[in-house]
């Protein structure tokens, strides 16, 4: 059987299980069990438990038979999935590369160092993306509200998913909030239509549509949970798949 190893930074062999947030782990205990039908074991592991010199895992997780279960024994990884937090990516890039010669790595380093980070993201992508700027201290944060035109704002770290650390709020009460720098400030743009054509009813919702080597696999609309205005699944959005012929034009 093929084994691919999902790694990230943190040591959390101490815990019963390897997760926080429930909606993450049954993600995960879902796909270990459609490899496993499809003749491939999954892992998760932190990097600190790679050993280079012999180019395998000490050490994994593994979901089996319905339980999350610690495996003590070498793993020599077919494939690894590089999910390391963003803001890692400069102190492991050197050793990813390392590892890049001889296993095959999903996130590729050059790929993760370039673009996992929200304001390259937007020197890449900024025509297709709300007016951002980068603020390095609280000065520059109250000069870039300035130049914004929504009345509302968004603020978020450069590094970092799930909505976590991210503030919208008026602009005159962003400066009443603590951030840690750099961050990105960002205008306000906000839909209460949904997907035109798709959505039953006026919400707080996004359309994300997923590309795999260019061709688009499944397209979605993630909808925030009343009175929020996060499309974060771990701030409790929910999600619906959009089928193709749903996708506006515009969009494609």
């Amino acid at each position: 059987m093929k084994k691919i190893v999902v790694i990230y930074y943190r040591d959390d062999w101490f815990k019963e299980i390897p997760f926080v947030s429930q909606s993450t782990k049954k993600s995960f205990e879902d796909w270990h069990e459609r490899g496993l039908k499809k003749k491939i074991e999954l892992y998760r592991a932190s990097i600190k438990w790679y050993d280079p010199q012999k180019r395998l895992f000490t050490k994994a997780w593994a979901y089996r038979s319905g339980q999350w279960v610690k495996v003590e024994k070498p793993i020599k990884a077919d494939m690894i999935y590089d999910k390391t937090g963003g803001k890692r990516d400069l102190e492991l890039f050197d050793w990813k590369m390392e590892i890049t010669k001889h296993t095959k790595v999903f996130n590729h380093p050059l790929f993760r160092t370039f673009l996992d980070n929200k304001l390259a993201q937007y020197l890449a992508f900024g025509e297709f993306m709300p007016v951002s700027y980068m603020a390095a201290n609280k000065k520059e944060l109250l000069d870039r509200l300035k130049e914004l035109k929504s009345s509302k704002a968004v603020v978020k770290p450069l590094h970092g998913s799930g909505g976590f650390g991210i503030v919208i709020a008026d602009k005159k009460d962003i400066p009443k909030k603590r951030f840690e720098f750099p961050v990105l400030v960002q205008e306000f743009v906000i839909s209460q239509m949904g997907v035109p054509g798709f959505s039953k009813k006026r919400e707080v919702s996004d359309l994300r549509l997923i590309f795999m080597n260019h061709k688009l696999v499944f397209a979605l609309s993630r909808i925030a949970k009343k009175d929020s205005l996060f499309t974060n699944f771990h701030q409790g959005a929910t999600a619906l798949i959009v089928p193709n012929s749903k996708i506006p034009a515009p969009v494609m």
